[in-house]
């Protein structure tokens, strides 16, 4: 009795082996719950008919990028939209603020000054041109309080993706879009590190998001988690 119990155990645990065999790994899982959010997000602003360009905030390594301009390539948005791309190319700022230097991700060096430094400007425009016609991209090198300031008056953005990691990032790169009234109606917010810093709603993000929304009195909804950090929303008014 003990032997066949012995042997159903172990064919048990040979089976769940190859079972958890079929499962991505950790992160691959992330990059795909991460992907599948911005799919979803172009279809939804595509089939939605939400005018406006798609705009990320923060490359890195260019892979959030790139499933944004293949999904436009897969559903036909281009030439009539653009991917606007912003990032410094230099890493992460230092953090000055003083709710960022709370943050525990600043304080145990996560995101100190530099970090997250990926591909360059070029690289990165090589890398978009694999899916989109270049003059379909917009690349702006610089910090966020600087470049947004570059954006002409008569642009739109359907979609856009917040990815600096700091609250100060997140003010710099979405106050200007919200004070010059640059985002359409029934825009997706995509936020990368909604619930870093223990999900702390005094800190990144969250606090950003929350002071920009009231100071705009805008009535949004949310479009769901993805992953373990980030976290979208549908834009349906501000002033």
């Amino acid at each position: 009795m003990i032997f066949k119990s012995a042997k159903k155990i172990a064919k048990h645990r040979l089976r769940l082996r190859d079972e958890l065999a079929l499962l991505p790994k950790a992160h691959e899982r992330q990059q795909i719950d991460v992907g599948s959010t911005l799919q979803r997000a172009v279809q939804y602003i595509m089939g939605a008919e939400v005018v406006g360009d798609l705009v990320e905030f923060g490359t890195d390594t260019g892979f959030t990028a790139s499933v944004l301009a293949r999904t436009m390539a897969e559903l036909g948005a281009t030439p009539n939209r653009k991917l606007w791309l912003f990032d410094s190319f230099e890493g992460l700022p230092a953090a000055t603020a003083q709710v960022d230097l709370l943050n525990p991700h600043v304080s145990a060096g996560v995101w100190s000054p530099g970090r997250c430094r990926g591909l360059s400007a070029e690289g990165l425009r090589n890398q978009m041109s694999c899916f989109i016609d270049p003059s379909c991209i917009r690349i702006e090198a610089g910090w966020f309080a600087q470049t947004v300031t570059r954006v002409a008056e008569d642009a739109r953005f359907a979609l856009i993706h917040v990815d600096g990691d700091l609250y100060q990032s997140a003010i710099d790169c979405l106050s200007p879009l919200f004070e010059r009234k640059l985002i359409s109606k029934g825009a997706a917010i995509i936020f990368d590190d909604w619930n870093c810093g223990r999900a702390d709603n005094s800190l990144g993000e969250r606090l950003a998001w929350s002071e920009i929304a009231g100071k705009h009195h805008a009535e949004f909804e949310d479009f769901g988690h993805h992953s373990w950090a980030g976290r979208s929303f549908i834009l349906h008014s501000y002033r």
